[in-house]
């Protein structure tokens, strides 16, 4: 985690400190738009400023999502099913329930190394591989059959038919997200990250092109398709996605597919994710890191 220390006045009475991911640095230092809230918990509380952009407020600790501001303490977090008047975000900060937190410290959302090599990248997928097939979750049919088909599509460098499939898979599942927004965000990051660096041949530039293409034509449809086919918090993370940015536990885990950290503890940390999100994004980072290096389902 790299940060970068900046301070400003406090905005009417005593403000606190707070963190956040410099994904979110334009709306934390913009002018000031006005809070709901989307959902509460224990550990963390999901707002929105009544259009698809979300922001959430963390415990220390918690999950640190690129749409993260993370509090000084759990006690920070507004309480109740509705926020006061007086909450907005803007000019430096975030104010809840009438109570400040100006943001002193940033954190960028660090993509991870690429791959050190394909076959270190292919021993990390067959290590995947055998740890979720251990897991207790499994996907639904239709989530495991559109995976199959959006990895199928990726692999045989086709963008039309990949986006075709990943917008099928968008809203399917129960909750805030739902398990094929999911598994499409895993597939996103994967494709952003987990490519190897090819050898500067024409061909080798020909087919880091070709995987560009089909994964910004991907992104592309997401955009557009997830703020009216899913919940705005599962779009919003869904537009995070699309331009590679992630969790540090999804980051994590990339790193150890690319050979540079023991999977085991990354993974079982992503896997406490949410009921099934973190299992879910790792079957669609499996999926991503199959088609980049052409692999198919064992």
């Amino acid at each position: 985690m790299t940060a970068v220390l900046t301070r400003s006045a406090p905005v009417g009475g005593v403000a606190v400190s707070g963190a956040a991911s410099t994904a979110i640095r334009g709306l934390v230092e913009g002018p000031r738009r006005a809070l709901t809230l989307l959902a509460a918990f224990p550990s963390a509380v999901y707002l929105t400023t009544g259009d698809i952009t979300v922001l959430a407020a963390v415990a220390p600790g918690s999950v640190r999502l690129p749409c993260a501001v993370v509090m000084p303490s759990a006690s920070d977090l507004p309480v109740g099913e509705e926020l006061t008047s007086d909450s907005w975000v803007g000019l430096g900060g975030l104010t809840l329930d009438g109570k400040r937190i100006e943001i002193t410290q940033w954190w960028r959302p660090t993509p991870p190394a690429p791959p050190l090599s394909s076959d270190v990248l292919a021993r990390g997928l067959d290590a995947l591989t055998a740890r979720l097939a251990v897991q207790q979750h499994r996907l639904l049919r239709a989530i495991s059959d559109g995976l199959r088909r959006l990895e199928a599509a990726v692999r045989m460098r086709e963008p039309d038919s990949a986006a075709d499939a990943a917008s099928a898979l968008i809203g399917l599942g129960p909750g805030l997200t739902p398990s094929g927004d999911d598994v499409v965000a895993g597939f996103l990051v994967g494709l952003h990250h987990l490519a190897v660096p090819r050898e500067p041949t024409r061909t080798g530039q020909a087919l880091t092109a070709a995987r560009a293409h089909v994964r910004d034509r991907i992104a592309g449809r997401i955009l557009i398709e997830a703020p009216v086919r899913t919940t705005t918090l599962s779009a919003a993370l869904l537009g995070h996605a699309a331009r590679g940015h992630t969790a540090a536990e999804v980051t994590a885990v990339l790193n150890a597919l690319s050979g540079r950290r023991p999977l085991s503890p990354v993974l079982m940390r992503l896997m406490a994710v949410g009921h099934s999100s973190g299992y879910d994004m790792a079957c669609g980072i499996l999926a991503a890191g199959r088609a980049l290096l052409g692999q198919r389902e064992g």
